[in-house]
């Protein structure tokens, strides 16, 4: 009888454990499918506006920063975001490299932590147990694109772009504290998993 309960059980603790997994990683390809469109309209938004007469796009006075007319959407900034003299540049100078750097600087980040959250899930599908050195490169990994995204990522595109569109170095509340708060609590989670990894590897010696 115990037996048969154990075999039972093992199951019903196994859809427990795949059930918040599939979940996950439904909604991290959801939010993939959405990283790689937005991609894609940053490059017909950049194509458009390489191919578009200086003349015909504005830059756009909203009262409280600026407007620019793409293919896809609009280019909008707030006058908290802008340099003092945020209305003396053109539409191409501003919007062609903000678009280009959104996908090096975000985007693609973004897209690397999905990638990397997908190969944590297929571990985790093949294996009994998560403490895996490739499992701690992994979550390394993702840690390192947070901070990057958290630190770096606003800093580097305002100092760009406003160096670009306006011929001066500019940046205001450059860090992203959400960003940097996730990738440290990432690099916490991953000294957790070293930590289980040898004492995984310890409990199989004495085996």
């Amino acid at each position: 009888m115990k037996a048969i309960s154990d075999s039972l059980s093992h199951p019903r603790s196994n859809d427990q454990v795949q059930q918040p997994l599939a979940l996950c990683k439904w909604i991290l390809f959801l939010y993939t499918l959405y990283l790689f469109f937005m991609i894609a309209c940053s490059v017909c938004n950049t194509i458009f506006l390489c191919g578009s007469p200086a003349d015909s796009i504005s830059v756009i006075d909203t009262g409280n920063g600026i407007k620019i007319q793409l293919l896809f959407g609009f280019l909008r900034l707030s006058e908290s975001y802008l340099p003092p003299n945020y209305m003396n540049t053109s539409a191409q100078l501003l919007g062609i490299p903000l678009t280009i750097l959104d996908i090096l600087l975000e985007y693609l980040p973004k897209l690397l932590i999905c990638v990397q959250f997908q190969k944590i899930f297929r571990k985790l599908k093949i294996t009994s147990t998560p403490f895996f050195p490739e499992i701690i490169f992994y979550i390394n990994r993702i840690a390192y694109s947070m901070l990057f995204l958290g630190i770096f990522s606003q800093f580097l595109l305002q100092m760009i772009v406003f160096r670009i569109a306006y011929q001066t170095f500019y940046f205001n509340n450059p860090l992203r504290f959400s960003w940097i708060l996730a990738g440290c609590i990432a690099l916490i989670l991953a000294n957790i998993f070293r930590h289980g990894c040898m004492l995984q590897k310890e409990s199989d010696e004495t085996l």
